[in-house]
């Protein structure tokens, strides 16, 4: 969903659960602390605002109040409340406060369930985003709705990012060795060069994703030129405008104009979970 469709409904003071971002697996309590046009600053309760985070209004990360048990993932509960005697109504109650409805949480595009063949603990060999030069072995670590959470085998969950399966950042065992990549094998993996995918899916007991299920994204459809609107990811409560000057199959090099610091560029993968990132202006 490139374009939100509906108008933003959240409110500050809204309690909701969602995703910290710097730690893809867990689930926490969250606030709205700001609102500017489709996007959200969402605060964690009983936390210091410096942890606060930008997202849209209808990212797949947050979702609304009883989630977490509904769906039996673990919620973190805000600082200095137990977590055996946390129950939502009643913080909700006691500090007289209001719960985002249910109706903000349904104007997200998707791309239907996860196929059947992609299940919790199969393999696949994964980009690590935070160094794009690497393929890892990876793990599907948790699977919500049409996403997939990718766990790089041997490394904390702080490494971990959602994506969705036709993502490019995601690729079936074998893809490296087909492609000429060089696969990084588990941290502390004896003798990583002659990593053995065999060896390693027998030793884990464990099975790779079918490769047949794997689908590549459709081109994105940007030209050099095109104009755009971009968040300022050292500043994300800035819009910058931007110019796309180089593009391939799934990214979009755009040239950003700061008046304060000048001119700079940057790579995105136009996929769903750059859209916090990059809006079209016409």
């Amino acid at each position: 969903q490139s374009f939100p469709e509906h108008e933003n409904g959240f409110q500050v003071g809204m309690r909701l659960e969602g995703i910290d971002p710097r730690h893809p697996s867990v689930f926490c309590v969250l606030s709205v602390a700001e609102v500017c046009g489709y996007r959200l600053r969402l605060h964690f309760d009983g936390y210091l605002s410096c942890y606060d985070f930008w997202t849209n209004a209808g990212s797949p990360d947050i979702h609304p109040v009883g989630w977490c048990e509904k769906t039996k993932h673990e919620l973190h509960i805000p600082k200095g409340y137990r977590k055996d005697k946390f129950v939502w109504m009643d913080y909700l109650k006691t500090c007289k406060l209001q719960n985002a409805p249910k109706k903000l949480f349904r104007n997200r595009s998707s791309n239907g369930p996860v196929p059947k063949e992609f299940q919790v603990g199969m393999k696949l060999e994964a980009v690590d985003r935070k160094n794009p030069s690497l393929v890892c072995v990876a793990t599907i670590a948790d699977i919500v709705d049409d996403r997939l959470r990718v766990h790089f085998d041997n490394w904390d969950d702080s490494y971990d990012y959602w994506c969705d399966v036709n993502s490019p950042y995601v690729q079936p065992v074998g893809w490296c060795q087909e492609n000429g990549r060089t696969l990084i094998a588990p941290q502390g993996y004896p003798d990583p060069e002659k990593f053995s995918w065999p060896k390693y899916l027998e030793t884990t007991q464990t099975n790779a994703v079918p490769a047949k299920v794997f689908r590549m994204r459709l081109p994105h459809g940007f030209l050099p030129n095109m104009k755009l609107e971009v968040v300022d990811k050292r500043n994300p409560r800035l819009i910058r405008v931007a110019t796309i000057i180089e593009v391939d199959d799934q990214r979009v090099k755009v040239h950003i104009l700061n008046y304060y610091v000048g001119p700079f560029s940057i790579f995105l993968l136009f996929h769903p979970s750059c859209l916090p990132f990059i809006f079209l202006n016409f």
